[in-house]
């Protein structure tokens, strides 16, 4: 596996799932066979911390405490001693609460060593959005960090399945996410999420609702191309060169013309959007760094609140108002 991209699966009768990450499972699973396939089935102690006063005797540090992976006294982060653990069987438990049991484990896993963790579910209710051939299917991706940097998350994300595009940003006034923090308690927070989250019916209706607005938007090829401009601008290299428009802006400008999932929605502002999320999913040529591989880059921007879930969400701002 990659350097980051510690351990993962997916069930791979449903085919690749739509970040392409993980390892295949024959069949369908329920959360203790995909958590024990994912390689989750570990459990995080707390300890105290200790320092080395000037006498050269221990000191214990106060306030704080350490989160250890039990298995192989992986250190995953430093937090307050009021930080409160949710174990990865509990974030199961709760994945499986909030949808009841009606959702599809598609994938799960670990990054960076244990740090961060999620599931992904499809949710059987799915949308056709009216003037456009690529249905849109609904996921529940439940994100949590060990590290004492990133609270439990659930978030819907629908994918526009014809080009597999994640469609991370709200079209409606429903909140598309739920976030709970670690010195918060689980009890109960189960109906919040639910209800936070709209998963009960309303959020795919305003998301579908939302998508046609946008196709009854008619943009321009001219326009469309100013606005993936402000959206993708010119690096400082390409200034002295002279180009007009950036690499990125003109692979998103290919897509939006060329590509055969939008045939029928090209000039319209959800034929726009779709363009930009699929650069952003499917073009972009992601980076590793020292200790990560482009893999790894691609599943943080993606999965998790990175480039491409803020660039979408900018470009849908922009579409509106083109």
């Amino acid at each position: 596996m990659a350097h980051e991209v510690e351990t993962m699966a997916f069930v791979q009768k449903r085919g690749v799932p739509w970040h392409g990450l993980g390892n295949p499972l024959a069949d369908l699973v329920d959360a203790t066979a995909m958590r024990a396939a994912s390689g989750l089935s570990w459990t995080v102690d707390q300890r105290p911390l200790f320092t080395t006063g000037a006498d050269g005797q221990q000191v214990k540090v106060e306030g704080k405490v350490a989160n250890i992976r039990a298995t192989d006294d992986q250190v995953l982060g430093v937090v307050g001693d009021r930080y409160k653990i949710v174990q990865n069987e509990a974030l199961f438990d709760f994945s499986d609460a909030l949808l009841d049991a009606g959702a599809v484990y598609e994938t799960a896993g670990s990054l960076r060593n244990g740090k961060r963790v999620f599931i992904s579910m499809e949710v059987p209710e799915g949308v056709s959005v009216a003037g456009d051939n690529g249905a849109v299917k609904s996921y529940v991706l439940v994100t949590n960090g060990h590290d004492g940097l990133h609270p439990m998350r659930a978030v819907i994300t629908p994918v526009r399945v014809v080009c597999q595009n994640t469609l991370n940003a709200a079209l409606g006034s429903v909140r598309s996410s739920f976030t709970l923090r670690h010195t918060a308690k689980m009890e109960g927070r189960v109906a919040q999420a639910r209800t936070a989250l709209g998963i009960a019916h309303n959020f795919m209706v305003e998301f579908r609702e939302g998508a046609e607005q946008l196709i009854e938007k008619k943009i321009s090829y001219d326009v469309a191309d100013r606005l993936i401009a402000s959206i993708f601008p010119l690096g400082d290299e390409e200034k002295d060169k002279g180009e007009k428009f950036s690499r990125r802006a003109m692979d998103t400008r290919a897509i939006l013309r060329n590509a055969e999932n939008l045939d029928g929605i090209r000039e319209t502002g959800w034929g726009v959007y779709n363009a930009i999320a699929e650069y952003l999913d499917h073009g972009v040529k992601y980076r590793g760094g020292s200790s990560s591989t482009a893999q790894d880059a691609r599943a943080e921007s993606i999965l998790f609140d990175g480039y491409a879930v803020k660039t979408k969400e900018k470009a849908l701002v922009a579409v509106r108002t083109a």
